[in-house]
């Protein structure tokens, strides 16, 4: 794409904007791949050139054309679909360790790994009043994930920073991210996962829940702690597609996730 900047000459120019055309572009789930700025051949005064190589990504596995789907086209009610892909993005850049193999097609996830991710997700975003559902205007209010651990969790038990692979909490602390982390699993595997399906239909995402309890009054988020929750099953091409594209995935979620929070807010 070719961009004239500068004053119109008569023949009915108007204004354009780099930027813009940038977030047209991720709106779209495309890549701006480069933006070149040149002069005028003819010299004319006031005027130059910018332009921009977009391209539409593709990793020939088909895992991206269904990413760009689920981002841009499925519906949604809420932005627990978008989380849930965030979710796995941040996994796949994070903490591939923790997966394991699972045929020649798929790849096996702890769910209180899912459930750690989700915590950490949307704290933030309740803390800042900022609405996931229609109608939803105070913090966690109304949305399915925020149950009684939740509650002692966000009031004070622990932080976002504190919920990382590997930490350690005793006591009250303990029992609150331990029922955060279930009720945060179950939310999952009852909403976004059971909803997340091919463009033809059927789920892509397949999950086994486990009756996990708090055996000690300590708990360390070990891969064994986070794997009592039960597992997520992954399809292999779109794991390999997250962790060698989180750079262009990641911010498409982002885009689209403001996108609804805007819509929420006016409704």
């Amino acid at each position: 794409m070719t961009l004239r900047n500068g004053p119109d000459d008569g023949r009915g120019g108007y204004p354009v904007n780099l930027a813009e055309v940038e977030d047209l572009a991720r709106t779209q789930g495309m890549q701006v791949l480069r933006s070149v700025a040149s002069a005028d051949l003819q010299s004319r005064p006031g005027i130059s050139w910018t332009n921009v190589v977009l391209r539409l990504p593709d990793d020939g596995t088909g895992a991206l054309p269904l990413l760009r789907h689920l981002v841009l086209n499925d519906a949604k009610s809420a932005t627990y679909k978008l989380g849930l892909l965030r979710v796995l993005c941040r996994a796949a850049d994070a903490a591939g360790g923790l997966a394991e193999e699972d045929g020649d097609d798929h790849i096996r996830l702890p769910l209180g790994l899912i459930g750690l991710y989700w915590l950490r997700l949307y704290i933030p975003l309740t803390a800042s009043n900022l609405p996931q559902t229609p109608g939803n205007r105070h913090g966690a209010e109304g949305l399915g994930f925020a149950g009684p651990g939740w509650q002692a969790l966000t009031d004070g038990a622990a932080t976002q920073r504190d919920l990382r692979i590997g930490a350690t909490f005793a006591g009250e602390a303990a029992m609150a991210v331990f029922r955060a982390l279930r009720e945060a699993c179950d939310h999952v595997c009852r909403m976004p996962a059971n909803f997340l399906t091919y463009p033809n239909g059927g789920r892509i995402l397949e999950t086994t829940r486990s009756r996990a309890s708090l055996q000690a009054a300590d708990i360390t988020l070990s891969r064994d702690t986070l794997a009592a929750f039960g597992s997520m099953r992954v399809p292999r091409h779109l794991w390999t597609a997250m962790q060698r594209f989180a750079a262009w995935i990641e911010p498409a979620l982002l885009t689209e996730w403001m996108r609804l929070m805007q819509g929420y807010a006016t409704t």
